[in-house]
């Protein structure tokens, strides 16, 4: 993944660099810009992976536990959880214990950037 200056595409930064050949995909920003979630890729074929955040700089990347999720991933409003699809259902992981497995949702007809459900959870 890398990361650019929206201003003018300048400051290109390289933030992660996969050993097993597999790839990272972005997710969004932090509510406060601090921090980014992102998948690494599992399973190209169904566009499946593991959730992991990092500082905006590429810095403390972490893995959350080994649920899998689809490509898309965002943030609640309040940073607390960060959503993803996986199985039919929202994903909610909680922030503060990435350890943690995902609370799981079921919504009909919802997908990972459906994270405007999460108000009030």
């Amino acid at each position: 993944m890398y990361t650019v200056r929206a201003s003018d595409g300048g400051d290109l930064k390289r933030l992660t660099t996969s050993a097993d050949r597999q790839h990272d995909i972005p997710g969004g920003y932090s509510p406060d810009g601090k921090r980014i979630a992102f998948v690494h890729v599992t399973d190209d074929g169904r566009e499946q992976g593991e959730l992991g955040i990092m500082d905006a700089d590429g810095g403390n990347a972490q893995r959350a536990n080994e649920a899998t999720v689809g490509y898309g991933v965002d943030w609640s409003p309040d940073g607390r959880s960060i959503v993803g699809d996986g199985g039919g259902a929202l994903l909610v992981f909680d922030t503060s214990d990435l350890s943690r497995a995902p609370r799981k949702i079921k919504v009909p007809n919802a997908g990972a950037l459906d994270a405007g459900v999460l108000r009030g959870l």
